[in-house]
């Protein structure tokens, strides 16, 4: 430990000036902790050992602590109103805001930013430039108990490109009324995994164009316009577990659109729902690889006809796979519009409140590798439950369903 000269700091201990100096020798770091006055025998100071007061793995610092703009300019001048991150550990300890059109860059490097809990805010960016932009093979930045708010309606909070980013127990905010751009724009090879967070957008929450893998756990998702989650990037994963994903005012809506045939979207035990008549997910025209979805409700708010759960209007090169989902107020659950499907499955999903028809799919058009329609339980007469196919027709296999009234016909046994 260093010593660090600071007047003439001594104090008694048992009868015995000990000076700071003295404590050079010894093989323990310590921490002096002033006192005005010491409950037995006045010393105004007592040495601690270190690892009293901060436990073995315990961050007892960081490179860099943050009050100002002032500490930022401190630590690396803007270049073109970009803050270049050196390497290290950052913690924002109060709120503050960049000036018009500056943000902060991580470039090729890892990051660690550190907020100091509730209301720590830092605000910056604009309409062209994001708030937090990594970047670079080896560019990775782990932000932890922090809030970022995009200073612009339409401006990116978050670029993500470069290795695995992680955002843990943030808060990510696109303030505004009108937006095109996302909050969290995850781009080039980026990586990124949202845990225990809250993204708050005008349009988007989250924009998935890399060709890399994308998770969410535990996290909330909040568009007031939609579509909320946009998926676009060729060949990547977008997972979703125990999440909340809203649209909160109208607009497009959705809650998921793909255009990427070669996708892989699996979401798991999600509440799904939309404040219209929007349609919760849409396949759009270029396509989507699997569409996966386990347990989790889905809602629209209002029952009015167009209003779907599932909307398929592009290709589907590997599968929909839709199990144990609770729906209330759609029109219908599964819409098949266009697009050549590979394979359907619609597995003990139950349709509980102002609900239309469990799937709509005409019989010239029934994916290539079959429909399976296994023990659903829908709130509808058994006539409305299945609309444009029937249990003996080829490629599909009906099993264990219910309406609001019957047991329903199954498929016959294939020989």
């Amino acid at each position: 430990m260093a010593n660090t000269t600071i007047g003439a700091l001594t104090g008694t201990a048992g009868g015995t000036n000990i000076p700071l100096a003295d404590m050079s020798t010894d093989a323990a770091e310590y921490v002096v902790v002033v006192r005005a006055a010491h409950p037995s025998d006045g010393t105004p100071y007592e040495t601690v050992p270190a690892s009293t007061l901060f436990p073995p793995g315990a961050r007892t610092e960081f490179n860099f602590i943050l009050e100002s703009r002032a500490d930022l300019v401190a630590v690396v001048a803007p270049v073109g109103g970009i803050f270049i991150l050196p390497t290290g550990s950052y913690f924002l300890k109060t709120s503050f805001a960049l000036n018009a059109n500056e943000g902060l860059r991580v470039d090729n490097v890892p990051v660690f930013i550190q907020g100091g809990g509730a209301g720590k805010v830092l605000t910056g960016g604009s309409a062209a430039i994001p708030l937090l932009q990594v970047q670079g093979a080896a560019g990775a930045v782990q932000l932890l108990t922090l809030s970022l708010t995009q200073a612009v309606a339409n401006g990116v909070v978050i670029e993500c490109g470069g290795d695995v980013s992680t955002i843990t127990q943030c808060i990510i905010n696109q303030p505004g009324a009108s937006a095109t751009n996302p909050a969290i724009d995850v781009v080039s090879d980026g990586r990124v995994s949202i845990t225990a967070s809250r993204v708050l957008a005008v349009n988007r929450c989250l924009r998935h164009a890399s060709t890399q893998r994308v998770a969410a756990q535990g996290s909330r998702f909040e568009s007031q316009q939609g579509p909320n989650i946009d998926i676009t990037g060729a060949n990547n994963w977008m997972s979703l577990e125990g999440c909340i994903v809203r649209t909160t005012v109208g607009g497009a809506g959705q809650c998921f659109l793909m255009n990427s045939a070669t996708a892989n979207v699996h979401v798991t035990d999600t509440e799904c729902s939309t404040a219209t008549t929007a349609t919760i997910a849409l396949v759009g025209p270029t396509g989507v690889g699997e569409f996966a979805v386990t347990g989790g409700e889905w809602q629209t708010g209002s029952v009015a006809a167009g209003t779907f759960g599932l909307q398929i209007t592009g290709p589907v090169s590997k599968c929909i796979d839709m199990t144990n989902v609770s729906v209330m107020n759609c029109d219908t659950f599964v819409q098949w519009t266009s697009g050549l499907v590979a394979a359907a499955n619609v597995t003990y999903c139950t349709g509980t409140v102002n609900v239309g028809p469990c799937i709509n799919w005409g019989v010239a058009n029934i994916p290539t590798r079959g429909l399976r329609e296994i023990g659903n339980s829908w709130n509808e007469p058994t006539a409305n439950v299945f609309l444009g196919h029937a249990q003996n027709d080829a490629r599909v296999m009906r099993r264990q369903n219910f309406s609001a009234t019957a047991n329903m016909s199954e498929t016959g046994i294939v020989p």
